[in-house]
């Protein structure tokens, strides 16, 4: 068999079916599987899923283990030659997987260029290994006001541009697919880490072990980020600071790495902090359904079909817009305040992923595939009855 994909998923069901979604396109031609490792017993309103994907390998772990521990349950069940490690919230084209195929001749991990769902390109998608100056320049802004500069923002390797390809230290487990061979002599992910950091310690150690991990740049993959920790409360920050100390008990001995902890912990709570005042300032955008201006794009027998659902969920009062690409160009018609919905079917993931680096970051933009039950996007998902 060619390829495993692994999802570890918990408490995103609208995400998880759009991703499935995508990779039946995606994978079409190859000998291959998918296997969810569902940290989420209860599936989270969504029970039918594993009906609705009967070629999907279904595995219940009963608890959240993490997920590193839910990779490695994932790819020690899988049969294929390599493994494709994805988050629940990406949508996969077929370009992209044939783009890092065709890249396994030259190393033995590869990523992709990832953009979020309104289509701002993810720096982490390629990185650097993570060190103190760095880790100084990310921590005091100067990395993200000079993004571009090979010393200030040198963790995200700002001097390598997205679209290019190349080799790279450290990619993101939200779409890394790696050798099975790497994966057995190393024993796969380090279960320490029980969310985050689990992608940069494998690379790490991929890299010292000798393996070659490679960027391609061409194609991107929609990661709409953070949709199992999206509200960013306490247990986001412990995850994330808790990894933070992980990486430095791991990797830096006393007496540094008890220093470091320490102002890990300092910079967690001001991190809360800021995040709390800039959400009681800037509160997180919510979509009031029946107000917003939707715009569905898409084939247009489709994207009727869709407005049927929303009229059935929310009431004939919608202001509803269709926009069919075959026969009008949507990017001028577009109002600045719209909620765009991308109808995946005729109209291809690829073709939508034009559309949203072309308006890049100006209006929330959902995703629905034709015949499935929800709608999700960055930061927003909704159910549908099926």
């Amino acid at each position: 068999m060619q390829l495993s994909v692994v999802i570890v998923h918990y408490k995103v069901p609208a995400h998880l079916e759009q991703c499935l979604c995508s990779l039946k396109r995606a994978i079409a031609g190859l000998s291959a599987e998918v296997i969810v490792v569902d940290n989420d017993p209860e599936l989270s309103g969504q029970p039918e899923l594993p009906n609705r994907f009967p070629d999907v390998r279904w595995i219940v772990a009963g608890k959240n283990l993490g997920f590193a521990a839910g990779c490695n349950m994932g790819w020690r069940l899988a049969k294929g030659e390599n493994i494709l490690f994805l988050n629940p919230d990406t949508l996969v084209t077929p370009s992209a997987i044939a783009q890092c195929f065709s890249a396994l001749d030259r190393a033995d991990a590869i990523g992709c260029r990832l953009i979020n769902g309104r289509g701002v390109f993810l720096p982490e998608s390629k990185r650097d290994i993570p060190h103190l100056q760095s880790a100084a320049f990310k921590i005091t802004g100067l990395a993200a006001l000079f993004p571009s500069s090979p010393l200030f923002n040198q963790y995200a390797m700002g001097e390598m541009d997205e679209k290019s390809s190349g080799e790279v230290n450290v990619l993101t487990g939200a779409f890394m697919l790696v050798r099975r061979q790497v994966l057995e002599k190393l024993g796969g992910f380090d279960e320490s880490f029980f969310l985050y950091g689990e992608d940069i310690d494998f690379c790490k150690r991929m890299k010292e072990a000798g393996f070659v991990i490679r960027y391609e740049g061409e194609k991107a993959v929609i990661h709409c980020k953070g949709a199992s920790s999206s509200d960013k409360g306490s247990a986001y920050f412990h995850h994330f600071y808790r990894a933070m100390s992980v990486y430095v008990g791991k990797y830096y001995s006393f007496p540094a790495a008890q220093l470091l902890q320490m102002i890990v912990f300092g910079v967690q709570w001001f991190h809360r902090l800021l995040h709390s005042t800039k959400k009681w300032l800037f509160p997180q955008e919510m979509i009031d359904y029946q107000k917003a201006n939707w715009v569905l794009i898409g084939e247009k027998n489709e994207a009727e079909s869709l407005a049927e659902k929303f009229r059935n969920k929310w009431g004939h009062g919608l202001r509803l817009t269709i926009i069919d690409p075959g026969t009008t160009d949507p990017k001028n018609r577009i109002p600045e305040n719209a909620v765009v919905v991308y109808c995946i079917g005729q109209f291809s993931i690829e073709l939508a992923i034009d559309q949203v680096e072309q308006m890049k970051g100006a209006r929330v933009s959902l995703y629905w595939h034709v015949n499935s039950c929800s709608i999700a996007g960055s930061g927003h998902s909704y159910l549908f009855s099926c």
